[in-house]
């Protein structure tokens, strides 16, 4: 291989590993939220959270019923925190991929998180399985998450 080639090979490995991350902002962008939704199959279970600057809920269901319902707000310094944590983490950035098997009662967990008017979405489930090296992360932040609702839900 001659250095020329080598060279051209080279620096598109860098442009394009730059090029797939993402530049997130480092303020908490005005409209910063983040929306889960929990799905446990067949049995008809489902939790929804959505937390942003204008107010909270959090909610378990079953079929039609609402379970439990609960409603709050955070401070914009709460939010930023939290905000933060993700961001360190690379929370924003984990990456799933379809599976193309066959499932009939496996649940999902959708995670959205709204930055500057543009959604990033997040799904684990039977067909789509989060990437190997972001299964420690997605752990990571989906217990920041949790952790946040119960802390800041009074």
């Amino acid at each position: 291989m001659s250095m020329k080639y080598f060279g051209i090979v080279f620096l598109s490995m860098i442009f394009f590993s730059f090029a797939s991350c993402q530049n997130h902002p480092a303020k908490t962008p005005l409209d910063f939220s983040i929306s889960i939704g929990s799905h446990s199959g067949l049995t008809g279970l489902s939790a929804i959270t959505i937390i942003s600057l204008d107010s909270c809920i959090d909610e378990e269901r079953k079929v039609d019923s609402i379970l439990t319902r609960h409603k709050w707000k955070v401070t914009e310094t709460e939010l930023g925190s939290l905000y933060q944590s993700l961001l360190e983490l690379d929370a924003f950035d984990i990456k799933s991929l379809a599976y193309h098997g066959r499932s009939y009662d496996e649940g999902n967990t959708s995670v959205y998180f709204m930055i500057n008017k543009k959604s990033y979405r997040i799904l684990s489930s039977a067909n789509n399985r989060i990437i190997k090296k972001d299964e420690k992360k997605y752990q990571e932040m989906l217990k920041l998450i949790n952790d946040f609702v119960i802390t800041t839900r009074k």
